[in-house]
C-alpha cells in the first residue's frame, strides 16, 4: 500500500517518469574513476543522477563525453553562484555561458534541466531555453533555494506560483531547516502545491534536521529525493543506501 500523494497520471521526460513512484537521484559533483565505477556497479538500482556542472566546469569542458560513459538518465544543472550551496567557492559564470551548456544538454541525452527562479527573472533568455527543452521533451525544473532559513508558508507558495507561471514542468524548493516547525512548513507547502498544480515536485529541507523532511515530503507529493554516494551536493543529504532502504520501506511496501 502506498502512503503517498501520487499524481493521477505520471509524466515522462525522455526516459524518466515522475509522479508515481518516488525516485532517488544521485548528485554527481566529481567524476573520479571510483565514482564512475560505483555508478556502473549500481546502474540497475540507480534510476536518475544529477550532473552538477557548476562543480565540474573547471575540470570537464567536454562533459557530455564523460556523461555518455555512465548511461544513466540525468538532470543537467549548472547552478548560479547566487543560489549555490558552494558558498564562497561557487564559480561565477555568466548566464549566456550557462545557457549554452544547457542547450548542449538538451541536444544530448538530458532528461531534465534545472535552473533557478532567480535566473529567469533576471535574464529572459531562459524563456528560449524552456521552449527548446519542451520541443525536445526535456523536463524543466525551476528551483528556489534558501540556505539561511525556511520562509513562511505563503512565501514558499508564492515562489512555487512563480515557478509555475514560467511553465516549469517540475516545481522545486529547498530551504534550510532549523526546527520541526520548518519541516511541517515544507510538508504542508508540498501538499497544498501538489493539490493546486498536479505537477511533479521536488521539495526538501537542508541541514541536519532537514534530513527528516527529505523523507516526509515524499508522502505529500515530492517526487525526487537526493542521496549521495560519498560526496554531498547540499547539507543534510542521506546516503544512497540509507535513502533506498527508507523509500522502499515507506513508499514501495505492500
Amino acid at each position: 500500500m502506498y502512503y503517498r500523494f501520487n499524481l493521477d497520471n505520471s509524466i515522462s521526460f525522455r526516459d524518466v517518469e515522475l509522479g508515481r513512484d518516488p525516485l532517488i537521484c544521485i548528485p554527481i559533483v566529481s567524476l573520479e574513476k571510483r565514482i564512475i565505477k560505483r555508478l556502473n556497479n549500481l546502474k540497475n538500482e540507480i534510476k536518475l543522477i544529477e550532473i552538477r556542472f557548476d562543480y565540474l566546469y573547471n575540470q570537464y569542458k567536454d562533459i557530455f563525453e564523460q556523461i555518455n560513459q555512465i548511461k544513466i538518465p540525468y538532470i543537467f544543472t549548472f547552478r548560479s553562484y547566487i543560489e549555490s550551496d558552494r558558498g564562497k567557492n561557487a564559480i561565477r559564470i555568466d548566464d549566456e555561458t550557462r545557457i549554452k551548456y544547457y542547450l548542449k544538454a538538451i541536444e544530448q541525452d538530458a532528461s531534465l534541466i534545472d535552473f533557478e527562479l532567480s535566473s529567469i527573472k533576471i535574464n529572459k533568455n531562459f524563456y528560449k531555453l524552456i521552449e527548446e527543452a519542451h520541443r525536445k521533451n526535456v523536463g524543466v525544473i525551476i528551483s528556489y533555494h534558501n540556505f539561511q532559513e525556511t520562509p513562511k508558508p505563503q512565501v514558499l507558495l508564492d515562489k512555487i506560483d512563480e515557478e509555475n507561471s514560467y511553465n516549469a514542468d517540475v516545481l522545486k524548493i529547498a530551504t534550510m531547516v532549523k526546527n520541526l516547525e520548518d519541516i511541517i512548513t515544507i510538508d504542508n507547502v508540498t501538499f497544498i502545491a501538489r493539490q493546486k498544480f498536479r505537477k511533479p515536485m521536488m521539495t526538501m529541507g537542508m541541514g541536519q534536521i532537514g534530513k527528516l523532511s527529505r523523507i516526509s515530503a515524499v508522502a505529500f507529493g515530492s517526487d525526487i529525493i537526493f542521496a549521495h554516494l560519498g560526496k554531498k551536493s547540499a547539507p543534510g543529504q542521506l546516503s544512497f543506501s540509507q535513502a533506498k532502504k527508507i523509500i522502499d520501506y515507506l513508499y514501495k511496501g505492500d
